[in-house]
Protein backbone atom coordinates (compact mmCIF):
# COMPACT_ATOMS: atom_id res chain seq x y z
CA UNK A 1 0.00 0.00 0.00
CA UNK A 2 1.30 3.44 -0.95
CA UNK A 3 1.83 6.21 1.59
CA UNK A 4 -0.76 8.41 -0.12
CA UNK A 5 -3.34 5.62 0.16
CA UNK A 6 -2.67 5.33 3.89
CA UNK A 7 -3.00 9.08 4.31
CA UNK A 8 -6.26 9.02 2.34
CA UNK A 9 -7.67 6.25 4.56
CA UNK A 10 -6.72 8.18 7.71
CA UNK A 11 -8.38 11.31 6.36
CA UNK A 12 -11.52 9.35 5.48
CA UNK A 13 -11.68 7.97 9.02
CA UNK A 14 -11.24 11.45 10.47
CA UNK A 15 -13.78 12.92 8.06
CA UNK A 16 -11.27 15.15 6.32
CA UNK A 17 -11.40 15.77 2.60
CA UNK A 18 -8.40 15.80 0.30
CA UNK A 19 -9.71 18.75 -1.60
CA UNK A 20 -6.94 21.32 -1.95
CA UNK A 21 -9.21 23.59 -3.92
CA UNK A 22 -9.94 26.84 -2.13
CA UNK A 23 -13.17 28.57 -3.02
CA UNK A 24 -12.57 32.21 -3.72
CA UNK A 25 -15.09 35.00 -3.41
CA UNK A 26 -15.58 36.93 -6.64
CA UNK A 27 -16.39 40.64 -6.96
CA UNK A 28 -16.41 42.99 -9.91
CA UNK A 29 -14.71 46.33 -10.32
CA UNK A 30 -16.76 49.27 -11.56
CA UNK A 31 -15.45 48.55 -15.09
CA UNK A 32 -16.73 44.93 -14.96
CA UNK A 33 -13.37 43.22 -14.39
CA UNK A 34 -13.61 40.24 -12.04
CA UNK A 35 -11.36 40.04 -9.00
CA UNK A 36 -11.23 37.23 -6.49
CA UNK A 37 -10.02 36.71 -2.94
CA UNK A 38 -10.48 34.18 -0.20
CA UNK A 39 -12.14 36.99 1.74
CA UNK A 40 -12.43 40.65 0.86
CA UNK A 41 -10.72 41.94 4.00
CA UNK A 42 -7.50 43.78 4.79
CA UNK A 43 -4.30 41.71 4.50
CA UNK A 44 -5.96 39.10 2.26
CA UNK A 45 -4.57 38.14 -1.13
CA UNK A 46 -6.52 39.43 -4.12
CA UNK A 47 -6.28 38.38 -7.76
CA UNK A 48 -7.54 39.65 -11.09
CA UNK A 49 -8.61 37.37 -13.92
CA UNK A 50 -6.93 38.04 -17.26
CA UNK A 51 -8.31 37.25 -20.73
CA UNK A 52 -7.07 33.63 -20.49
CA UNK A 53 -8.94 33.08 -17.23
CA UNK A 54 -5.71 32.94 -15.23
CA UNK A 55 -5.56 34.62 -11.84
CA UNK A 56 -2.72 37.09 -11.34
CA UNK A 57 -2.02 39.33 -8.29
CA UNK A 58 -3.92 42.63 -8.44
CA UNK A 59 -1.48 45.50 -9.12
CA UNK A 60 -0.94 48.32 -6.63
CA UNK A 61 -3.60 51.04 -6.80
CA UNK A 62 -7.00 52.26 -5.69
CA UNK A 63 -10.02 50.52 -7.20
CA UNK A 64 -13.76 51.08 -7.05
CA UNK A 65 -15.95 48.00 -6.79
CA UNK A 66 -19.24 47.60 -8.62
CA UNK A 67 -21.15 48.17 -5.36
CA UNK A 68 -19.39 51.52 -4.77
CA UNK A 69 -16.87 50.33 -2.19
CA UNK A 70 -13.23 51.26 -2.60
CA UNK A 71 -10.40 48.74 -2.56
CA UNK A 72 -6.84 49.84 -1.87
CA UNK A 73 -3.83 47.68 -2.78
CA UNK A 74 -0.48 48.97 -1.47
CA UNK A 75 1.48 45.71 -1.92
CA UNK A 76 0.87 43.82 -5.15
CA UNK A 77 -1.81 41.20 -4.63
CA UNK A 78 -2.63 42.15 -1.01
CA UNK A 79 -5.66 44.17 0.12
CA UNK A 80 -4.56 47.14 2.24
CA UNK A 81 -8.09 48.35 2.97
CA UNK A 82 -11.63 48.01 1.75
CA UNK A 83 -14.51 50.30 2.60
CA UNK A 84 -16.96 52.90 1.50
CA UNK A 85 -15.62 55.20 -1.21
CA UNK A 86 -17.61 58.17 0.12
CA UNK A 87 -15.67 58.26 3.40
CA UNK A 88 -12.36 58.45 1.56
CA UNK A 89 -13.66 61.15 -0.76
CA UNK A 90 -14.64 63.24 2.25
CA UNK A 91 -11.15 62.90 3.70
CA UNK A 92 -9.62 63.90 0.38
CA UNK A 93 -11.96 66.88 0.18
CA UNK A 94 -10.80 68.08 3.60
CA UNK A 95 -7.16 67.86 2.52
CA UNK A 96 -7.67 70.03 -0.54
CA UNK A 97 -6.24 73.51 -0.08
CA UNK A 98 -8.72 76.30 0.40
CA UNK A 99 -8.87 79.24 -1.93
CA UNK A 100 -6.34 81.89 -1.07
CA UNK A 101 -7.69 84.49 1.25
CA UNK A 102 -6.59 88.10 1.24
CA UNK A 103 -3.65 88.55 3.63
CA UNK A 104 -4.56 90.10 6.94
CA UNK A 105 -2.82 93.17 8.30
CA UNK A 106 -0.78 91.00 10.70
CA UNK A 107 0.57 88.86 7.85
CA UNK A 108 1.48 91.95 5.83
CA UNK A 109 3.25 93.45 8.87
CA UNK A 110 5.19 90.22 9.46
CA UNK A 111 6.27 90.11 5.82
CA UNK A 112 7.51 93.69 6.04
CA UNK A 113 9.48 92.86 9.20
CA UNK A 114 11.06 89.85 7.55
CA UNK A 115 12.74 91.77 4.70
CA UNK A 116 16.43 91.43 3.82
CA UNK A 117 19.03 93.55 5.60
CA UNK A 118 20.40 96.56 3.75
CA UNK A 119 24.09 97.01 3.01
CA UNK A 120 24.37 99.66 5.70
CA UNK A 121 22.79 97.34 8.29
CA UNK A 122 25.22 94.58 7.36
CA UNK A 123 28.18 96.94 7.65
CA UNK A 124 26.97 97.98 11.12
CA UNK A 125 26.64 94.35 12.24
CA UNK A 126 30.09 93.61 10.83
CA UNK A 127 31.69 96.49 12.75
CA UNK A 128 29.98 95.43 15.99
CA UNK A 129 31.25 91.87 15.55
CA UNK A 130 34.80 93.05 14.90
CA UNK A 131 34.76 95.00 18.17
CA UNK A 132 33.95 91.81 20.08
Amino acid sequence: MKATDIVNQIKEVLGMELSKEVKLAVMKLDNGTEIEAEAFEADQQVFIKNEDGESIPLPVGDYTLEDGQSLKVETEGVIASIGEAEAEEEVEAKEEPKEEEAPTEEVVAEEEEMSYATKEELEEVKSVLQEI
